[in-house]
């Protein structure tokens, strides 16, 4: 269920019992997976127009778990809707909040990209 805001990441353990990431009826989404302040910490944001869905933390090792789930998920929803994937080395500001700025990296509203569960540190998968 989306919300408003999230303000603490959920631990990849406790996200693996539901493996929420959005709702079944958003049409467009965009996601961030990002370093977090440690070496190995990962975070993961979602986000979809009715607002935040999901703020992950997760390791490394963990994350191509999240990308599996996430292409599950994308596979049921692809349709005529809109996803944008973007995985990148830095943190935003604020990640999860209705701070947190619109990515960069992001190469349209449209965009919809092939995901490489090893991409990450900068490199976009394509």
């Amino acid at each position: 269920m989306a919300a408003t805001s999230i303000e603490k990441p959920t631990p990849f353990a406790e996200w693996m019992k539901t493996k929420a990431l959005f709702d079944d009826a958003a049409t467009a989404t965009e996601t961030q997976v990002t370093d977090g302040p440690e070496p190995g910490l990962r975070y993961a944001c979602g986000k979809s127009s009715a607002g935040w869905c999901f703020y992950i933390a997760m390791t490394s090792d963990e994350e191509p778990v999240f990308w599996e789930v996430y292409r599950g998920w994308l596979n049921r929803h692809q349709g005529a809707h809109h996803h944008v994937a973007v995985v990148n080395s830095r943190k935003p500001p604020n990640c999860g909040t209705p701070d947190t700025p619109v990515c960069e990296g992001l190469i349209g509203p449209t965009a919809q990209l092939a995901l490489d569960p090893t991409a990450s540190h900068g490199v976009h998968a394509a």
